[in-house]
């Protein structure tokens, strides 16, 4: 519902809460990305074999950068 809102709301804890994207460096994108003022909600983390950092978009929607995952063979 929109009424009375003036801005974007998270989309933490609802049925899709974040989006993924594959980078080929995480830890330069999210340096580059902290640089240009964009949002990081949490650095470089590994888990279940997987590297991946959350950043905040514009529309307040947390998007997560996985690293090297979209490379084609």
């Amino acid at each position: 519902q929109w009424k009375g809102r003036t801005g974007f709301a998270t989309n933490r804890g609802r049925a899709l809460d974040h989006v993924a994207v594959s980078v080929d460096d995480l830890d330069a994108t999210l340096a580059r990305l902290k640089q240009e003022g964009v949002k990081v909600l949490s650095g470089p983390r590994k888990a279940d074999g997987l590297r991946s950092g959350f950043i905040e978009a514009p529309d307040r929607m947390e998007l997560e950068l996985v690293e090297g995952q979209a490379r084609k063979p």
